[in-house]
C-alpha cells in the first residue's frame, strides 16, 4: 500500500519531512502544502487562489506546477474544475514522465493567448482534448491566431472545431 492511501499519515508533515530528499523550491513546497491542505477541506483551488494565498504572479504559479508534473510529483486533471494528485510525492521512486497530451497543449494554448488559461478556459480545453484529437485542436488554435489577431479566445478555437465536425 502506497503511503498516500493511509488515512492516518499527515501528509504536509511527510512533505516537510522529505523536503532534502525531494529537492523542490520553496515555492513549490508552499504549492503543495496548499494543495494537500485544500484537498483534506475539500475545497477547490485555483491557481489564482494559489498566486493570491502566497502573495505571487500566476505565471509563476504556473511554472511551478509545471516543473512539479515534469518531476512526477503532480497530476492535474480537469473536469468542471481543477484537481490535483500529489500521490507521486508519497511513492518509493519517482514516476516516470508520462507523455501529457493536456499540458502539451496547453502550453500551446498559453504561447498563443500569452497569458495564463483562466479556470473556464481550463474546463473548455479539458473538454476540447476529451472530443477532438490534439491536431485538429493545434490547427483551430492557430487559425484563431490568424482570424483573430492578436486577441485569439478558446470559444472561438471551440467553435473552429465544431464546425469542422459538422462538415
Amino acid at each position: 500500500m502506497n503511503i498516500n492511501e493511509h488515512p492516518y499519515i499527515d501528509k504536509n508533515k511527510y512533505i516537510l519531512y522529505h523536503l532534502e530528499d525531494l529537492k523542490i523550491t520553496k515555492t513549490q513546497t508552499l504549492i503543495c502544502l496548499l494543495i494537500n491542505f485544500y484537498d483534506e477541506i475539500k475545497k477547490e483551488l485555483s491557481y489564482e487562489d494559489i498566486a493570491k494565498k502566497l502573495s505571487i504572479d500566476v505565471g509563476k504559479v504556473d511554472e511551478c506546477i509545471d516543473e512539479l508534473i515534469e518531476m512526477g510529483y503532480l497530476k492535474i486533471t480537469v473536469n468542471g474544475h481543477i484537481s490535483y494528485d500529489l500521490s507521486g510525492i508519497f511513492e518509493n521512486t519517482k514516476p516516470k514522465q508520462e507523455s501529457n497530451t493536456f499540458k502539451e497543449i496547453l502550453g500551446d494554448f498559453e504561447n498563443v493567448f500569452n497569458r495564463v488559461l483562466n479556470t473556464t478556459e481550463l474546463t473548455i480545453l479539458s473538454e476540447l482534448i476529451d472530443t477532438y484529437p490534439k491536431d485538429k485542436i493545434i490547427y483551430a488554435l492557430k487559425e484563431a491566431e490568424v482570424y483573430q489577431k492578436g486577441t485569439p479566445n478558446i470559444f472561438y478555437v471551440r467553435s473552429v472545431l465544431e464546425n469542422d465536425q459538422k462538415s
